[in-house]
């Protein structure tokens, strides 16, 4: 769409807010496209860089993330991500830990998305929804840093210290195993 690539042609020069002026022009607000999700990352990308002139959209654009979540069947990983940052921002940990479930039935592979929900349960105290969660959990982590805080929200709160020192053992014999190539 050639409105799309004019505003992406705004956002190459560093002016991001005429692209977003000219995006709401005529992006529906109400239909999934891709210009919505070019539209909302504008939004997010301006509160980002902390200028003044991005306060007004934060509430537009958690009403329009709400809004994409909600309403329409296709779900955008992206705007997803964007959402569970503001909602954690805001201490929404209801609203973060919805769409952390989200995220980590999107890519139960994400290893990032399974630590940030055990940290919105912990947060929530929600006890037994970790300890139902650890049975899923794998046997060792790709990334060690989140089998460090995996490993100490599970000790800090007195769930499972068997499985959070088996998975902090498996870290550092990896950790130990490539020290030595």
């Amino acid at each position: 769409n050639y409105k799309s690539l004019i505003a992406e042609s705004y956002l190459s020069i560093g002016k991001i807010n005429e692209a977003i002026d000219f995006l709401s022009e005529f992006v529906d607000k109400e239909k999934p496209s891709q210009e919505l999700v070019m539209y909302a990352s504008l939004l997010y990308r301006k509160l980002l860089s902390n200028e003044k002139a991005g306060d007004g959209n934060y509430s537009e654009l958690l009403d329009l993330l709400k809004n994409f979540r909600t309403k329409f069947e296709y779900i955008d990983e992206e705007l997803l991500r964007i959402e569970h940052t503001l909602y954690a921002f805001t201490n929404n940990w209801n609203e973060v830990k919805y769409i952390g479930k989200l995220l980590k039935e999107i890519d139960p592979a994400n290893e990032q998305y399974l630590v940030a929900y055990i940290g919105t349960l912990e947060n929530l105290e929600a006890y037994e929804e970790i300890k139902n969660e650890v049975s899923s959990f794998p046997a060792s982590f790709n990334d060690k840093s989140v089998a460090l805080a995996i490993a100490v929200i599970l000790l800090r709160n007195d769930l499972d210290a068997d499985y959070a020192f088996s998975i902090l053992s498996v870290s550092y014999t990896h950790l130990r195993a490539h020290e030595t190539d």
